[in-house]
Formats: C-alpha cells, structure tokens, sequence
C-alpha cells in the first residue's frame, strides 16, 4: 500500500542539512510508486542542551508536487538555520499515502500521525478497526483513517502498564488486516519499527539507521549516496526493531501475535444517498429478447463468432477440448527447480496479487501447501476497490506476506477513464469497452521489473483459465483462440490494433490525453515477453473450495450488492458488464459459467440461475464507479438504455440509439 521511509540518527551527532534534504527527497521520489495522493514528513531533534524540537508537515499532494510545495521549502530553511556543528540526536521519517479509506483533504487523515507527542507512520489496512474503537471507549477518535486507531492504542498502551515493546506486541494481537508501522514514543525515546506482513527493510551505517518499505527502494538509495551496509535487513512478518537514541542499542524482538476468536468483520459501504430507480432500467435476458442460446452452454446468439448446428448446439462446446492440468507433482518439482533455497527471509517467488478471490487462493496455497516464501505484488491503477483492497489486507496479514503495492497517478489514470467515457457515449461501439479498463494493462510491465530488482526468479500468476473474455476483441471482428487471455496471434494483434485505429478515426473524442497511456497498456499487454508459471495450469480450479476457504479461513469480505466473489474488487466491472447486459444480452458470468458447464462444474439449469442474479445491475458499485470516475451517470444509463439491443452477430458496427 503506502510507503514509510526514514533516516534514523542511533547516536548523537552532527548533521549536514542539505545531505539530509537530498537524501530525503530521494526516498520521497522512490517511495511515489507505493502512493501518490498524499506526502508527509515528520522531523525530530534533540540538542546536548535537551532542547527537543517536532515537526510535521503533511500535504494532499504526490511527491514531486509536495518538494515543489512553499512550505516544503519553509521546512528545510528551519532546518538549514541551525547549527550544523552542535551534536543532536535526530530522525526524519515520512510517508507517500494510497488512500485506502479517509479522504486525503481532510489533513487529519494524512500521516505522519500524531497524538500527545508520539508519531506514527502506517503502511497496510486494519479491516477491524471500527472494532477496536468500540473495545477502547476512552479513546477519543478525530479523524477517519484506519490508522488513528493504531496510534490511540500505542500511546495508551505505554501510558498505562505497558513497555513500548508490550504495547506494540498487545496492538499486534488485536487488529485484523496488515499493519507495517514506525512509531516514535517521545517519553522514552525510542523509535520502533514493526510488521506483520514484512513491508519493511532497514539498514545501520555510521551511527544512522534507514529504512523503507521496499528493499529496491534502499539498494537505490544506498547506492545513489554511497552509503556502505553489511546489509540490507527484512524485518520479517511478526517482528520488531527497537532504537534507543540514547543508547545506540537496536535490537530485534518477535511480536508474538496471538490469534483472535473468529468474528464477523463489519463492512463499512459507503452510504449512497440517490440509487438509480431501478424501474428506468428495463434490463432483458436473451430468452426475453427472444435469442437463442446454445443447447448445452448457456452463450446466446449475440456472441461474436458463434454458430449452431441443427440441434442448437454452438461452435464453441462442438470445438471444446477440456482442460488438462499439469497436477501438483509436476508444479512442486517445477517450484523445487526455481525456489531460492538457504535464505529463510528472502522471498522465493512472485505472485501476482489483485486480491481477487483467484490471486488470494492462489497465495493461501503457496503458503500453506507448498511452503514457498511469497512476495505479493498489486498494481493500483486507480480503480481497486475499498473491499478489494481490505481483503488484500487480510490475506497478506494472516499469512505474513509482503505486499509491494505500485501506484499510478490514480487521478491521471480516473481521467483517463472518464474522457473514453465521454467519447465512447458519444458514438457507442461494444468493442472500445476493453479502453476503459486499459489502464491496468500495465501490470505486466511493472511485474517484470520487479522481477528484475528482487532478482527473484519466479513469477506465478492465478489466472483462472474459466474466465474467458474473448467477446471482448470479438466485438472487434478480431477472433480469439486459446484458453489464456491476451492469446492473439501476431495476425490477431495487428488485426485488433487496426480496428482499434479504425474506431479511433471514426470517432474523434479517442484522441485525448489517455491516448498514451492506452499504447504502452495495449503493448504491455500483447507484445511484452513474460515468462510466468500459472498456478492453475496445474491446480483444478474449484468455485465452492475457494469460496469456503477464504470465507472461513481469512473472513473474506463479499460485496453486498452482488452474490458473486468474482470481480468485486474491480470497480469498473459493474459499468461495463452493465452496457454488454443491455445491449448484447450477456456479461462476463455467461462465458464463465459456460466454461463451468463444459467442464462438468454446474449443470446448465444452475448456470441460468446464477446469471439470473449476477447480471443484475449493481446500483452501488455503479454510483461509486461514477463518482471516483467524475461523470454523469444518470446520463450515461440514458444513452446505454436508449441503444437499440443486439439480435444477431452481425452488429458490430458502431450502435444506433
């Protein structure tokens, strides 16, 4: 999620103020990745004379934005006006925040936190905290962030009965989700740094302690100012650093996290105040419509490239060779071949993390069946849900696994969004859909430079090969063979790409900012080489034992306005499965589902069932989506209702209201 930095002075010292300010904007700048809607920085000194000094400067501002900021600048001339040859004892630590829950306008919501002179800088998501507000009555709570309870709990905590060791080991054994923290306690002075995931590296030269949330971050840092370490250390999951200032004695202790009775997780939905009435959107299924579907799937006639024989049996089940799996001794030696053996706290794989109900079971089997040492890696590209984020926090938390979080300029990457919109309600044509999710398509280039800093040599996807989305190009007269997605034959990708420009030249509105953006997704996407294990090439993917598993095992968290956990974590899957629903009759639950029914998983009588429901609109997530986003929905389901609906696969022109 966010990322923490900081310099840490073990012992007293004098100090180069302006090596301090381009050390500090170096761990700014490499920590953006992990946050870019928030920035803060909290400075501390104590003079020989015990003259102590704090200050915190917090801005809604990205990184780069922050250094230009006046009161940046006011903070580091304070700095550069005291005496560089008086001996202090000292740190700087700062944070760039991914708003995970708090408005980042509301400063209070921003870390550095701060509370009766004690600092915290928080990098995770605690799914309990309105919880453990409720168990803590006494403590008053002033700002809205996940975090603040952290913080509240600490400094009561060391107030009372407890070190700030028994204060940081009893935080540990009470929250839910991820909590990667550095917390300062002024009284004793000391600064401890703690993680119950293992988001966090450090290392001691010359009397200085560093850290950041990345170990790339400090292999960077280290390098640029030619700072020498024996090594950079992982604070591994469940464990914690003490630096007395005084003292210049760090010393490692494990938290010893207890585990909680299983109760429920409160779901904290944003209220909506308008919900579309649901009687403007008349929303008919292809049996209403009076569209065949396929005798044994459940595939109607407006999926593009489909065909019947006389008996109404569809193309895509006569073709249908199941799936074969590689089974789990071939995945186990294959993992025996590729793990990194002998350095217990060095992660010995990759996985790619959405915090989808795939990529978390994914995770759980890696941990649990296979004793690998995961690095969990998710790319925000700005539309990552609240939910899908918190059970990220979940799985990560539980099973001690670090999570490196690459954010996007999330409000770029919105806008983006809502100017293909725009252009898209201008002259509607199913195939440009897939650009208002081409956003994310970046995640496989950011995977394969992760690769390259951890040199980890293993990178596992989960991708679940019953999602079959080939609709999507289909609608772009480009066919899609294979059971793995992005599968286009070099013929199939400059096909998609000249209809793409095709499109692009009919429609003038695609010729705006994003435009960019949408090449390197579509070249990250069909034309980088990956080299990736898939997880279920191997393991028979089960709907009933995922859900179970993560239901009972790590409290999953399911969306209210949909009985499926497929998607839910992904915010514009509402919208787009909206228009494909209205218009061809279908969504991405009808080519799932027809996967399920060819390889013997659900009858055809449970998958109509179930497409009865999922294919519902989800009026919340659809207010949400439009309110991230920054357009007009009632606008846009106007447009969208008023197109006349497919009849046949012939359509593929661009739609007539």
């Amino acid at each position: 999620m966010c990322g923490l930095f900081g310099i840490v002075s073990t012992q007293a010292q004098s100090f180069n103020s302006s090596l301090i300010q381009l050390q500090t904007e170096k761990l700014l700048k490499l920590s953006a990745s992990r946050g870019k809607e928030a920035t803060g920085l909290a400075w501390w000194q104590q003079s020989d004379t015990k003259t102590e000094e704090l200050e915190i400067l917090r801005k809604p501002l990205a990184p780069h934005q922050f250094i230009r900021d006046r009161t940046y600048h006011d903070f580091w001339s304070k700095r550069k006006h005291t005496s560089s040859e008086e001996s202090k004892t000292w740190f700087i630590i700062g944070h760039s925040r991914l708003v995970t829950n708090g408005s980042q306008q509301n400063e209070r919501n921003n870390q550095p936190l701060e509370r009766q002179g004690d600092v915290l800088l928080h990098n995770g998501i605690v799914v309990n905290d309105d919880d453990l507000w409720k168990a803590h009555p006494k403590l008053k709570r002033l700002a809205e962030v996940d975090s603040e309870v952290l913080l509240a709990m600490l400094v009561d905590g060391v107030s009372g009965d407890f070190t700030v060791s028994d204060s940081c080991k009893n935080l540990y054994r009470q929250i839910k989700g991820t909590a990667s923290l550095v917390w300062w306690n002024h009284n004793q002075k000391t600064m401890t740094l703690s993680t119950n995931c293992g988001s966090l590296y450090y290392c001691i030269s010359n009397g200085m302690l560093y850290f950041a949330s990345e170990k790339s971050f400090l292999e960077n840092f280290c390098a640029t100012f030619k700072i020498h370490s024996s090594e950079i250390i992982h604070l591994s999951p469940l464990t914690a650093i003490h630096i007395n200032t005084f003292k210049n004695k760090p010393s490692i202790n494990p938290i010893q996290k207890s585990e909680l009775p299983e109760s429920s997780i409160p779901t904290r939905m944003k209220i909506i105040e308008k919900i579309v009435n649901q009687n403007q959107a008349v929303v008919l299924n292809p049996e209403q419509r009076g569209i065949l579907r396929c005798r044994n799937c459940i595939l109607p006639a407006t999926m593009p490239f489909i065909e019947f024989d006389s008996t109404g049996l569809c193309n895509y089940c006569q073709n249908y060779k199941p799936l074969i799996y590689g089974g789990k001794d071939d995945l186990q030696q294959f993992i025996n071949r590729s793990r990194k053996n002998g350095n217990t706290n060095c992660a010995d794989c990759i996985v790619a993390f959405s915090g989808g109900r795939d990529s978390s079971y994914g995770l759980h089997l890696l941990k649990k069946e296979f004793n690998l040492r995961p690095l969990a890696f998710t790319y925000d590209w700005g539309l990552v849900t609240d939910l899908g984020r918190r059970n990220q926090a979940r799985m990560c938390g539980k099973l001690g696994i670090e999570q490196i979080l690459v954010s996007a300029n999330l409000a770029a990457k919105r806008e983006y969004v809502r100017l293909n919109i725009e252009a898209w309600l201008k002259k509607p044509h199913l195939g440009m859909i897939p650009l208002f999710m081409a956003g994310d398509k970046q995640f496989f280039y950011y995977a394969n430079r992760i690769q390259k800093q951890t040199k980890i040599p293993m990178v596992i996807f989960c991708e679940n090969r019953l999602e079959q989305t080939r609709f999507k190009s289909g609608f772009m007269g480009v066919e899609e063979p294979g059971n793995r997605v992005y599968n286009l034959s070099m013929t199939g990708k400059l096909q998609l790409a000249g209809a793409y420009l095709k499109a692009f030249g009919s429609n003038i509105g695609y010729w705006n900012r994003s435009l960019g953006d949408t090449m390197l997704s579509y070249l990250s996407a069909y034309f980088q080489q990956n080299k990736y294990l898939f997880l279920y090439d191997y393991i028979p993917w089960n709907e009933s034992e995922i859900d179970i598993c993560l239901e009972k095992e790590y409290e999953w968290e399911k969306a209210e306005d949909s009985p499926s956990t497929w998607r839910i974590g992904d915010g514009s899957a509402a919208f787009y499965n909206y228009i494909y629903y209205q218009v061809a009759g279908f969504t991405e639950f009808d080519t799932f589902h027809s996967m399920q029914i060819r390889e013997g998983h659900i009858t055809r009588d449970e998958a109509l069932r179930k497409v009865a429901q999922e294919n519902q609109p989800r009026w919340k997530t659809l207010h949400e989506y439009a309110e991230v986003i920054g357009f007009n929905l009632e606008r846009a389901l106007k447009i969208i209702d008023a197109i006349k609906p497919l009849g046949n696969l012939k359509s593929l022109e661009p739609l007539k209201p």
